[in-house]
């Protein structure tokens, strides 16, 4: 990220104080000559904690250093006068400031600068323009390499001074001893005796002193390696000793000093939750189980509490140790498998009713059409209620549709698409659906790889997300159409259970109006949740989108700030090989009329006679069953061809597929075009949809059923 004075706020709200020691005092020294670099840099370690001081060439460099030194040293190579390289080297000859670590800067990416700022003496680069996380990161790094490294010193030098010390007393020992024994002769061997037992000594605190010090590392190497918030505290709250792990909690006060409390450390609710949990386990021992919630990130993270007691301290108070454990994946996976509960309770409701509706919607659309179409000089009221008839039939085919899909159960007809071919055909009508008080802008990817699925419903898609980004801007604005090839790795895996990696493509929608809280990211996937007024929304566009996007195989992710906008990215899977080899072209229909035989299999008397009487309209031969016997006894006594049997996918005795297996014993040439109003689980449940088998969806029109009549006799 480069650095910008819009972004200030951030660093104030994440840096955390930085730890004083004797030693290091967390002071750089900054050698630029470029002023709006060298105020840059400033800023940004200085939000971080760190005390800054800042020259503008080397000389002035090396008098600084001379005054003071600084613990790290952020260097220029292109300086005037003495280069930065020049500077390093002078500092380095000098036993005084060789070891003070030095970070070359430049805008130059050479190699043959790295190498010759490592040759002379720097222990690091950074390349500008400046990303604040890198300068952070290794300033960060260096410091606390320098800070190690002055411990090991003094380490070392305490260690010199005690075995010097030793010395000095086994010296002296042996002094006392040959005098000893030059006055004393006859206790020469009880003070050989005691010598022995005191080396015997010696050895054994060396050796404890070893086991402590292994059992110190190890035990520092487990809590490292430790992803929980571990504390030591007592019953009111104080806490003696702690561990956070940097890389996985951000919390809101992060003060890294002892004998504070759990409210100065934790936000409120955490801090009370602990307060509780340490209550029921000073009753039993230990407890495990409060949970409690921080936003970070516009994300909500979930966490669990384990308490164990322990002895009291000198004042009398209870002793515990708390671990805190990030619980959101888990939580994550919970919610997700109530949704999955409550989408297939939805679902088995809605495909409950889908075949018996989609029927009569068949009967009320299709006989609208061909009122229209067979009736001349109808007069304009009749017209207009018969268009009013149609729509509403469509209207709630519509609903039907949306009822099954959020619920992924509609079935789908996917095909080898590029969407930048689909958003580019659909650009006007969705301009037309905004209106003009918004901009649409279009950001396609070149070579977009393809992507498998029904073209309709990714219309669909596409569709309702615009409208509610229209819907999000009442004062206008702009929305944004993006696509591009992406690849999803295994930390995003990691994050997105579900998810698996690989390459997608994704297309995002974006808007600038005023956005939504967390809360209502949680739930806007929600069928019939709606932050409309009453009668400007069913509820179910989004929750349709969730639906077509799962049963694609793909995924959604939504980004929000209240009002900044909101982002709703939309991944699919990018089409394999398999994909190609099974999607079949289409030949382009002139006309779907036709002369052939078609054996139509209807249970449903008025679904029957209209399809019947749709089929001779459109000059088809018909013979008509009504049921699974008589359609047999038909195939079997027709002397002529049967070009094609039209079947119901669900009925009484036989379904439809172990009809078509019985038929095309008799004819195995004819043709099958399987229908039904029932979802897709249940056609499944009767074995129709496999790959390349033709299938129409309930309700239909005159033209959908001779069009796709016509498509399967023509196919190959």
């Amino acid at each position: 990220m480069i650095f910008s004075s819009r972004r200030s706020h951030l660093f104030r709200s994440i840096s955390m104080a930085p730890t004083q020691t004797n030693i290091i005092k967390n002071e750089v020294l900054i050698v630029e000559d470029d002023k709006y670099s060298l105020r840059t840099l400033s800023t940004i370690l200085l939000s971080q904690g760190y005390d800054v001081r800042g020259v503008a060439d080397g000389a002035a460099a090396l008098v600084s250093v001379g005054i003071q030194q600084p613990d790290l040293i952020l260097l220029d190579i292109q300086l005037p006068e003495l280069n930065g390289f020049d500077v390093c080297r002078h500092l380095k000859r000098d036993a005084a400031t060789k070891d003070i670590p030095i970070i070359f800067l430049s805008a130059l990416d050479e190699v043959v600068d790295k190498v010759k700022g490592f040759d002379a003496g720097g222990v690091d680069y950074i390349t500008k323009p400046f990303q604040v996380e890198e300068v952070v990161a290794r300033v960060q790094t260096h410091i606390s390499i320098r800070r190690l490294q002055l411990q090991l010193k003094n380490q070392n030098r305490e260690l010199q001074k005690r075995i010097y010390e030793r010395n000095r007393a086994e010296a002296a020992l042996q002094q006392i001893n040959e005098e000893l024994e030059q006055r004393v002769q006859m206790r020469t061997a009880e003070l050989s005796q005691l010598n022995a037992t005191l080396k015997d000594e010696i050895d054994e605190r060396k050796r404890a002193e070893i086991a402590t010090l292994q059992a110190k590392e190890q035990l520092e190497a487990t809590l490292f390696a430790l992803p929980d918030l571990l504390f030591e505290l007592d019953n009111q709250g104080v806490i003696s000793t702690y561990h956070i792990p940097e890389s996985e909690w951000q919390f809101e006060h992060s003060i890294q000093v002892f004998e504070t409390t759990i409210h100065e450390l934790l936000p409120k609710n955490a801090a009370n939750a602990i307060m509780n949990a340490m209550e029921m386990a000073s009753e039993n021992g230990r407890y495990t189980g409060n949970h409690f919630s921080l936003n970070q990130e516009n994300l909500v993270k979930w966490f669990e509490i384990s308490i164990a007691s322990k002895e009291q301290n000198d004042a009398g108070n209870g002793r515990f140790i708390a671990l805190i454990r990030d619980i959101t994946a888990r939580k994550q996976l919970e919610e997700q498998l109530r949704q999955s509960q409550k989408m297939e309770a939805i679902g088995r409701l809605a495909g409950g009713v889908a075949h018996d509706f989609n029927n009569l919607l068949s009967v009320i659309i299709s006989y609208g059409e061909l009122l229209l179409r067979q009736h001349e000089g109808i007069s304009p009221t009749a017209k207009r209620q018969i268009d009013q008839i149609i729509q509403s039939g469509n209207r709630a085919a519509d609903l039907t549709t949306q009822l099954l899909a959020f619920s992924r159960q509609q079935v789908l007809e996917p095909k080898i698409v590029n969407i930048n071919d689909i958003l580019t055909n659909i650009t006007k009508m969705l301009m037309r659906v905004i209106g003009e008080d918004i901009e649409l802008n279009l950001m396609q990817a070149e070579n977009l790889d393809l992507v498998r699925v029904d073209r309709t419903q990714f219309e669909q898609v596409v569709l309702n997300l615009v409208v509610n980004a229209r819907d999000a801007m009442p004062q206008g604005g702009k929305i944004t159409l993006e696509t591009a090839n992406v690849y999803l790795d295994d930390n995003y895996y990691q994050k997105r259970p579900k998810v698996q990696p690989g390459n997608y493509i994704m297309l995002a929608v974006s808007d600038n109006g005023h956005g939504m809280d967390a809360i209502t990211i949680s739930n806007i996937f929600e069928p019939f949740f709606t932050t409309k007024e009453q009668g400007q929304g069913t509820g179910l566009g989004l929750a349709t989108v969730h639906g077509i996007v799962n049963q694609s195989g793909g995924h959604v992710w939504v980004y929000s700030e209240i009002n900044q906008g909101t982002t709703f990215k939309i991944y699919f899977p990018q089409a394999k090989e398999t994909d190609f080899r099974q999607t079949k072209k289409q030949s382009t229909l002139s006309t779907t009329r036709g002369t052939e035989t078609i054996l139509l299999v209807e249970d449903d008397r008025v679904v029957r006679h209209l399809a019947d009487h749709i089929l001779k309209l459109y000059g088809y031969n018909t013979l008509v069953a009504g049921d699974t016997d008589h359609a047999r006894e038909l195939c079997e006594t027709f002397e002529g061809d049967i070009h094609l049997v039209l079947t119901d996918v669900v009925m009484p005795v036989l379904s439809g597929r172990e009809l078509v297996q019985q038929l095309q014993e008799i004819r195995p040439n004819m043709k099958v075009l399987y229908m039904s109003g029932y979802t897709d689980n249940v056609i499944v449940h009767h074995g129709v949809l496999k790959a390349n088998t033709a299938f129409l969806q309930k309700p239909f029109t005159p033209d959908s059923l001779t069009g796709k009549v016509r498509e399967t006799i023509d196919s190959e």
